[in-house]
């Protein structure tokens, strides 16, 4: 695939981050033993997208909260069943639930904020891996089923952030379908996205 498949990822992972956080290299449950309660105990479970069509190629998403850490796992698919894979991105979190905001639509949602841990990508197909070297893609020489990490790494027009950065975002849980907006490195965005993730 090419550069701009990468920075797509990129835009809707900072998207899920906060609270799709993350956590292939590190999730479990960092409640201490305590027992949860209010926002964070609401949010326990794994979450899944669907199969999501873009510009040629599908994706599909799972979330999943343990205490306060989260994961991302999202798959690029050739055809749109997403049965076919030709990556995969990942990417670890902890996440600290802030104040409950309205929407115009009456629900309520929350700010969050997360530490961001492990950003990883790898190829499940030689065709992407010879794509993503034709390309010099994150200046990565590229293996099939191989993990890269891209903290701090550009790739295209989209420079992942390191780990351990701090990110903002915020979430609005409906039954059992979640919401999320697009994470940003300065402030909490306003708005959700209309992707519904549905808890299992």
């Amino acid at each position: 695939m090419k550069n701009q498949k990468l920075s797509l990822l990129a835009l809707v992972s900072a998207c899920l981050l906060a609270l799709s956080g993350c956590a292939p290299s590190g999730g479990g449950d960092s409640s201490g033993g305590t027992t949860l309660t209010g926002p964070i105990a609401d949010l326990q479970g794994t979450y899944l997208s669907g199969c999501l069509p873009d510009n040629g190629t599908y994706e599909s998403y799972t979330v999943k909260v343990s205490g306060t850490s989260a994961s991302l796992v999202g798959k690029i698919y050739s055809d749109s069943a997403c049965s076919t894979e030709l990556a995969k991105y990942s990417e670890s979190t902890v996440i600290t639930i802030g104040d409950s905001i309205g929407f115009l639509d009456g629900s309520t949602g929350y700010k969050y904020s997360f530490i961001l841990g492990s950003i990883e990508m790898t190829s499940l197909n030689d065709l992407m891996t010879q794509g993503f070297n034709n390309e010099n893609t994150c200046g990565i020489t590229w293996a099939t089923n191989v993990a890269y990490n891209l903290n701090g790494k550009t790739c295209g027009t989209t420079t992942y952030p390191v780990k351990n950065a701090t990110m903002f975002n915020i979430y609005k849980l409906v039954g059992n379908n979640l919401y999320f907006g697009t994470a940003s490195l300065t402030s909490h965005p306003t708005t959700v996205g209309t992707v519904a993730y549905v808890k299992q």
